[in-house]
C-alpha cells in the first residue's frame, strides 16, 4: 500500500470515527441547550476570529512549503510569539474596559465568557501553526488524532458541564473552548516528537525577518483575504443575530456545525494528504496526474451531498435536533447546496499555494467572499425572511466555490477538457441523486423513500472512495 494511500486511509477512518461519535452526541446537546445557549459561541468569537488572523499573519502557510527546516523552526516559533502577544493584548483590553467589551462584542454581561476572545485566539492559531510543521514530515496520523479529539472532547464537555453546571451560554462557551484546547494539547505534543525543539534554532531578528520578508507575500496578500474571509462569514452570523435572533442565529449554527461534520471528516485527510504531497511533487504534469482521480471523485461526493441535501436533510436534521431547532427544516437544504463544494475547495486551495500564486487566491477569495456580503446586503434592502435569506446565502456560497475551484485548477495547468468533466460528474451526480429520491418517493413514499436513496447514495459514495484509494 502506498504511503499516500495508507495516509488518507488512517486520517479518513480517525476523522470519521469522531465526526460519527459527535454526531450521535448531537440529539442530546441539542435539547440539553437552547437555541440561545448555542447561538453565544459565534457571536462571541465573532470579533476573536478577525483577530486572530494578525497573530499569525498567515505565514503559518509557509511553514508548510518552505524547504529548509531551520527556517521553519523560526517562522513555528515567531507567529507562536505574535499569536500570544495579541491574545494577551486583547485581555488586557477586556480587563480594562470590560462594559465597551461586551458591548463590541454583542454580549450581555462583563464576566468571564469575554476571555473566550483571547483563549480562541491562542487556542485556533497555535494549533494551525503547530499542524503545518506536522505537515513538513507528512505526519498524518498524529494530525488526524489531534483533530479528531476536538469533537470527543467538545461532546464532554458539553454534556459534563450541561448536567454538573446547568446549560447556560457560559457552558456552552466553556465546553467549545475545551475542544480546541485538545488538538492543540495532541499537536505539541507531536511536534515535539517530531524535532521541532532539535537542534540550534535562529530565533533572531534578523533570522526572523528574513524568513518574514522572503514570504511576504503572505501577509500583503493572504491577511486581508483571510480578514475578508472571516468578517464576511462573521457578518453573516451577526446579520442573523441582528435581523432575525438570537435563537435564530443558533439554530443556523448548529446546523450548519451537523451539516459540515461529515464534510470536514472526509476532507481533512484528504487535504492533508494532497498538501503535504504537492508540496514536494515539482512537476506540474505529476501534480495533475496526482490531483485528476481526487478531483473526480471529490466532485461526484459534492452531488451526492447535494442531491441528498434536497431530499434527506429537512427531513433528517429536525428530527435529529428536536423541537427547538425544528425551524432548520425550512432551509437547511439550502445550507447543505452552499457547503458542500467545500469537499473539494479545501483541498483545491492548496493548488493556490504551491504554484505561489497567493495574490490570485486573494483576489479570487475577495471575489467570492463578496458574493456573500452581497447576499446580506440584498437581504437588508429586500428586507427577506430568513428562510429566503438562507437560501440566497447557499445559492451565493455555491457559485463563488465552484468559480474559486475552476480558477483553482486553470492555476495547476488543467486543460477545459479535464475541468469539463469535473464538472461533469458533480452535475450528474446531483441529477442520479435527485432523479433516485423521486423515483424512491413516487415507488415507495414516505421513510422507506428516504431510506432507499440513503441506500444509494450510501453505496454510490463507498464506491467512490475504493476508486480513490485504488487511484492514490
Amino acid at each position: 500500500m502506498s504511503k499516500s494511500r495508507r495516509d488518507l486511509l488512517v486520517g479518513g477512518i480517525g476523522s470519521v470515527t469522531s465526526r460519527l461519535i459527535w454526531l450521535a452526541a448531537v440529539p442530546v446537546v441539542a435539547r440539553l441547550y437552547s437555541p440561545s445557549d448555542v447561538g453565544s459561541w459565534p457571536l462571541v468569537t465573532a470579533l476573536a476570529a478577525i483577530v486572530a488572523v494578525l497573530g499569525t499573519l498567515r505565514l503559518d502557510l509557509a511553514i508548510t512549503i518552505t524547504h529548509y527546516t531551520r527556517r521553519a523552526q523560526t517562522l513555528v516559533f515567531a507567529t507562536s510569539a505574535l499569536t500570544l502577544t495579541v491574545a494577551l493584548v486583547m485581555a488586557l483590553l477586556i480587563s480594562l474596559f470590560p462594559v465597551v467589551s461586551s458591548q463590541v462584542m454583542g454580549v450581555e454581561g462583563n464576566g468571564l465568557i469575554l476571555y473566550a476572545c483571547p483563549l480562541f485566539i491562542v487556542f485556533t492559531n497555535l494549533t494551525t501553526i503547530l499542524q503545518a510543521w506536522l505537515l513538513r514530515s507528512k505526519s498524518i496520523a498524529a494530525i488526524t488524532i489531534a483533530n479528531a479529539s476536538a469533537p470527543l472532547v467538545t461532546v464532554a464537555a458539553l454534556l459534563v458541564f450541561g448536567f454538573v453546571f446547568g446549560a447556560s451560554a457560559g457552558s456552552f462557551v466553556a465546553a467549545y473552548l475545551c475542544g480546541l484546547m485538545a488538538p492543540l494539547a495532541n499537536m505539541a505534543y507531536a511536534s515535539v516528537r517530531n524535532g521541532l525543539f532539535k537542534g540550534p534554532i535562529a530565533l533572531s531578528s534578523g533570522a526572523v525577518w528574513s524568513s518574514i520578508r522572503l514570504y511576504r507575500a503572505y501577509p500583503i496578500y493572504t491577511v486581508p483575504l483571510s480578514l475578508v474571509a472571516v468578517g464576511s462569514e462573521r457578518l453573516v452570523q451577526l446579520w442573523i443575530a441582528s435581523a432575525y435572533s438570537l435563537e435564530a442565529l443558533g439554530v443556523f449554527f448548529l446546523v450548519r456545525q451537523v451539516l459540515l461534520s461529515p464534510i470536514y471528516a472526509a476532507t481533512a485527510p484528504l487535504q492533508q494528504v494532497v498538501f503535504a504531497n504537492l508540496a514536494r511533487i515539482p512537476s506540474p504534469a505529476e501534480r495533475r496526474a496526482f490531483i485528476q482521480p481526487i478531483l473526480e471523485t471529490a466532485m461526484a461526493l459534492a452531488g451526492i451531498a447535494i442531491g441528498l441535501g434536497f431530499t434527506l436533510v429537512p427531513v433528517l436534521i429536525p428530527a435529529l435536533l428536536g423541537e427547538r431547532f425544528a425551524a432548520a427544516a425550512d432551509f437547511s437544504h439550502w445550507i447543505m447546496l452552499g457547503v458542500s463544494l467545500l469537499v473539494v475547495t479545501i483541498w483545491t486551495a492548496r493548488l493556490y499555494d504551491v504554484a505561489r500564486r497567493i495574490s490570485l487566491s486573494s483576489y479570487m477569495n475577495i471575489a467570492y467572499y463578496g458574493l456573500v456580503v452581497v447576499s446580506v446586503i440584498v437581504a437588508y434592502l429586500l428586507k427577506l425572511q430568513l428562510h429566503d435569506f438562507v437560501a440566497l446565502y447557499g445559492v451565493a456560497l455555491f457559485v463563488g466555490y465552484a468559480i474559486f475551484i475552476l480558477v483553482a485548477l486553470k492555476v495547476a495547468s488543467f486543460s477545459w477538457g479535464n475541468i469539463g468533466l469535473a464538472f461533469v460528474w458533480l452535475f450528474a451526480a446531483i441529477a442520479a441523486n435527485l432523479g433516485f429520491a423521486v423515483a424512491a418517493n413516487a415507488l415507495f413514499g414516505g421513510l422507506a423513500a428516504i431510506a432507499v436513496s440513503a441506500v444509494l447514495a450510501g453505496s454510490a459514495g463507498i464506491a467512490l472512495t475504493v476508486r480513490l484509494l485504488r487511484a492514490m
